[in-house]
């Protein structure tokens, strides 16, 4: 296909880029090699439910017939047991060689059949959400997005709260429930983190974690007091109090920055979704 072609191509030139050196203007074709597949991938189609479980299946079944390495189809099984049980599946670290893209799973290798030094391995993260955003940028979001959803929510009534805008889709209150509940798993993790040495947090499935007793506004209510309170603990931490860590069971070891940056990229990952269920209802 034309646009696979194209996609080839820029990935291509990014790494002929990259290989002499020139990382600014490798990194602007990175990005549009990026692009383009979440343009492809979009048009051909994002499968969920028991279309995803099925394109796994063949996945799983293709690296069967293709003798991959058992460790990563073994651990891809369990992946697709976690999705077929909604429950936080365990997968070890995985590296690959940026020489001739070996994949390894587990412990990074001493030694690849490509020579390459362990520490220039890529390790592929469980999501970007855990890139570490600079402490005031993040303290910034966190201060600033309740203001946000007051004014997404502006002139939204209480019943259209809990109305969602089709079937099997969340409501603004459903979704208000959401955030609430991973505001609370950042206090407790974050209150872990600065009182235990490198203690043991769960991964938790926030996402089905929904239900509330109370309305919307006060869903909203009690998700700004408690953003208050997590403010409240995290100004006024000194440079090395964000690089304590706890040890999560589907992550790994992360420090207080890197769970900090991931809840506070995944609330904002929900404005579009909060902007459109408001349109459908208004």
């Amino acid at each position: 296909m034309a646009d696979n072609g194209r996609l080839m191509g820029l990935l291509r030139v990014a790494r002929g880029i990259e290989a002499g050196g020139h990382y600014n203007l490798s990194k602007l074709v990175w990005a549009l090699a990026y692009a383009e597949e979440i343009k492809l991938s979009g048009a051909a189609g994002i499968p969920r439910g028991a279309a995803l479980h099925q394109a796994l299946e063949a996945l799983i079944a293709d690296l069967k017939a293709e003798a991959a390495p058992p460790e990563i189809v073994s651990a891809l099984e369990r992946g697709l047991v976690g999705l077929r049980t909604e429950q936080p599946e365990i997968i070890p670290p995985v590296y690959v060689s940026r020489t001739c893209g070996d994949l390894y799973i587990g412990e990074r290798p001493a030694q690849t059949a490509c020579d390459d030094d362990p520490l220039d391995l890529r390790e592929f993260r469980p999501h970007y959400y855990l890139e570490p955003l600079p402490v005031p940028q993040l303290l910034e979001a966190l201060r600033t997005f309740p203001a946000t959803i007051t004014a997404i929510l502006e002139g939204v009534t209480d019943d259209q709260m809990t109305i969602p805008p089709a079937p099997e889709e969340w409501s603004v209150k459903e979704l208000l429930a959401h955030l609430d509940v991973a505001q609370g798993l950042l206090l407790h993790r974050a209150q872990a983190i600065l009182t235990e040495e490198n203690p043991a947090v769960g991964g938790v499935s926030a996402w089905l974690l929904t239900s509330n007793t109370l309305n919307a506004r006060e869903i909203f209510a009690h998700y700004a007091a408690v953003r208050a309170e997590t403010l409240a603990l995290l100004t006024p931490l000194k440079p090395e109090d964000w690089w304590r860590t706890a040890r999560h069971s589907e992550f790994g070891v992360l420090t207080l920055q890197e769970h900090a940056s991931y809840f506070t990229r995944h609330e904002r990952s929900h404005t579009r979704q909060m902007i459109q269920i408001v349109r459908a209802l208004t």
